[in-house]
């Protein structure tokens, strides 16, 4: 009898610790399926990658956006040519009316911005980045992103008040005020945006328009010299006129993003000129005691040479 007992006893321990260990097994493969459809689900969805501006022979159509807000008017000139999915992106939206009635939600000594649907920071969808050099500076437009430097929101916006350049190569820079910066300083947390319009204009540089006088050709005693940047497609534009017309010869070429002494020799020859040099990010021709900044005024000087 005792020996039934513990025969018993024994064969109910065994039964008891197999049926733990199946119960186990199952759970550490329902830990592992549900890894494994965790990262299935990360893989449809992969994060963008930063956008390389492509290079063209042709300037994109420039565009503006009248900012209108509850302190004044803003008006901003657009970059297509350095941020082309965002600046569709935003003139969509602005096309739309999705912006009037959103407020700016951040406001700092340097910086104001809005746009976003939820008012708070945290609202807003993903667009991928599109870095470039283009220089950020006071009264720049860009777009704001967290931690990835891949993703950007896609309806969020900020204009800088002060000195950004920190920012550059770091954040979409997409295009920059030209009138109105006052009414930007002026911001405060909670004003609204009225609506944004969109317009064309004629092509013209990423700065202040430079008017280039016709005059009659003419044979230079010392060849121009045009600094540009590697990454730059207005700088791409000048070089690929140069190449059509096969004129390379007649310039003086230097790449002045990268190599520090020709960045430092281009700053001196934009201060002689009375230019800011936060402005040499597009390309920049020195001939004749002029300073040329910007594709369009350059070519139209190339022309009467």
């Amino acid at each position: 009898m005792k020996k039934t007992k513990l025969f018993t006893g024994i064969f109910s321990l065994i039964f008891s610790v197999f049926i733990l260990s199946a119960c186990t097994l199952n759970m550490t493969q329902n830990t592992t399926d549900q890894i494994a459809l965790d990262s299935a689900k990360e893989e449809v969805a992969p994060t963008p990658t930063p956008t390389l501006v492509p290079q063209t022979e042709e300037l994109a159509k420039e565009l503006t956006a009248t900012l209108k807000t509850s302190k004044g008017d803003i008006v901003l000139a657009l970059f297509p040519q350095v941020a082309p999915q965002t600046v569709k992106n935003f003139t969509d939206k602005a096309e739309s009316a999705y912006y009037e009635g959103l407020t700016f939600h951040r406001v700092e000594d340097w910086v104001v911005q809005g746009g976003d649907p939820l008012g708070n920071g945290t609202g807003g969808g993903e667009q991928a980045t599109e870095l470039s050099q283009t220089p950020f500076k006071e009264g720049s437009l860009g777009v704001a992103r967290g931690g990835d430097i891949k993703v950007s929101n896609d309806s969020q916006f900020f204009v800088c008040i002060a000195d950004c350049s920190w920012l550059t190569g770091q954040y979409t820079n997409f295009g920059e005020v030209t009138e109105g910066l006052d009414i930007a300083k002026s911001m405060e947390i909670g004003d609204k945006i009225i609506s944004i319009s969109i317009d064309s204009i004629e092509p013209q540089t990423l700065g202040e328009k430079v008017e280039v006088e016709k005059v009659e050709p003419t044979v230079l005693e010392e060849k121009p010299i045009l600094y540009y940047g590697e990454t730059c497609p207005h700088c791409h534009t000048v070089l690929d006129y140069l190449d059509k017309e096969g004129r390379r010869d007649e310039l003086i070429i230097k790449e002045s993003w990268e190599n520090e002494a020709n960045n430092a020799e281009l700053l001196e020859k934009a201060e002689e000129c009375g230019e800011d040099p936060q402005r040499v990010g597009v390309p920049f021709l020195f001939a004749e005691g002029k300073c040329l900044i910007g594709a369009p005024p350059i070519i139209d000087y190339l022309e009467t040479i």
